[in-house]
């Protein structure tokens, strides 16, 4: 503990009130006030390949604009589209709220938990439940469109292909142990995938290929038109966290305190990383840019890698495990703990730029669209930050 409080002396940390005790309750201190119909962060990594970097400007400062109270915690990562937050949380509730000023503009409550990460594709927004099922509805009257079932649990996001006929098509992964693909418009199965275990995350689309691993230890290489397997490689642990793609290399941390990088055509291990100071399992899911692969760890830390080789570009230090995603966003990296911060950090060498103190364990991945960030907390809360004007 002394090694982060020594690393958090003298940052920027943002004094976050008491919310509300209603359930879904927006509690605005300053709304955004921007135009947010053109900006998008439709799935949980920013884009199909899952590869967590986000287009704009993160502030020098930020300031919480408002918080909205959800009815359980938020474990889900938010997806932003045309102006709108969807979020869900483990009270079963699925939200529609405006992302300049909290306002619920719609609620869907289900009985079961959500906690897998929602899914925007054009007019439809999806979500998997604990009970298994993968619901569709309309992302701007949050009607119910339809409900596809798996046979067990789902906690990883959804993806979508295009199918050769134009058609848009819905993958997902669940505790069923099988890869699940369905048409996008109407829910019905057009191929399933098993596989010998859990599938905990969301699988990654490349090249017209799923990519995609899961507790069998393998990092699976699907067809997208049929589900057909291309080529299984052994990661050697558990890959809880989804893959991400980039140049027809997938990046992806294990149970086995390692991240790999795999080249998708030839099942070749390019590079394996473990740490040298007390190495935890990843159960984060890396950002991948031009130069690095960023991703967080359970002993503690955001680790930067050089993308080619994996060698370590630097290391920071957090107050507890580090299961949210980082996001890049220009020359920094956004990143956020269980130990109830978010930090914005310097890309080049890991120095850190602000930090945002929430006060609740943070585990979803940030959402970001231009210069706003948001962020879910497991005490249920919705954190929508924006620019300090008077610090920034």
């Amino acid at each position: 503990m002394k090694i982060w409080r020594e690393v958090l002396l003298g940052t920027l940390a943002v004094t976050v009130l008491a919310c509300g005790d209603s359930v879904g309750l927006a509690l605005p201190r300053a709304e955004i006030q921007q135009d947010f119909s053109k900006a998008s962060w439709p799935i949980f990594r920013g884009d199909r390949g899952l590869n967590g970097v986000a287009t704009g400007r993160i502030p020098d400062a930020v300031r919480r604009r408002w918080s909205f109270d959800a009815d359980g915690a938020v474990v889900a990562s938010p997806v932003i589209g045309e102006g709108r937050i969807y979020v869900a949380s483990e009270g079963g509730s699925l939200f529609a709220l405006d992302l300049n000023s909290g306002e619920v503009l719609w609620r869907y409550q289900g009985q079961h938990s959500i906690e897998a990460s929602p899914l925007l594709v054009g007019d439809t927004v999806v979500a998997g439940t604990l009970e298994g099922v993968l619901k569709a509805f309309d992302a701007r009257t949050g009607e119910e469109k339809w409900a596809y079932s798996t046979n067990a649990k789902v906690t990883g996001s959804a993806n979508w292909i295009e199918a050769q006929d134009g058609t848009i098509q819905l993958v997902v992964g669940s505790y069923d142990g099988a890869l699940h693909c369905v048409d996008a418009v109407t829910g019905a199965v057009v191929w399933i995938f098993e596989t010998s275990s859990y599938i905990n995350g969301g699988p990654a689309i490349a090249d017209g290929k799923v990519v995609f691993g899961g507790c069998d230890g393998l990092l699976h290489v699907l067809s997208g038109s049929d589900g057909s397997e291309l080529r299984a490689v052994d990661v050697g642990s558990y890959a809880a966290a989804s893959p991400a793609v980039r140049d027809g290399v997938a990046f992806l941390g294990t149970y086995g305190c390692e991240v790999l990088a795999v080249d998708i055509e030839s099942g070749v291990v390019l590079w394996r990383y473990e740490s040298e100071h007390d190495p935890g399992p990843f159960a984060s899911c890396p950002a991948v840019t031009d130069a690095l692969v960023v991703i967080g760890s359970r002993d503690g830390r955001v680790h930067a890698l050089d993308r080619a080789t994996g060698v370590p570009a630097w290391t920071f230090q957090t107050g507890d495990e580090v299961d949210s995603s980082p996001v890049v966003v220009g020359e920094n990296v956004v990143v956020a703990s269980a130990d109830g911060r978010a930090y914005s950090l310097d890309l080049t060498d890991g120095t850190l730029g602000w930090s945002y103190e929430a006060g609740s364990p943070i585990i979803a991945t940030p959402a970001i669209v231009g210069e706003v960030v948001v962020v879910g907390t497991e005490d249920g809360r919705v954190d929508v930050l924006g620019r300090d004007e008077g610090r920034s």
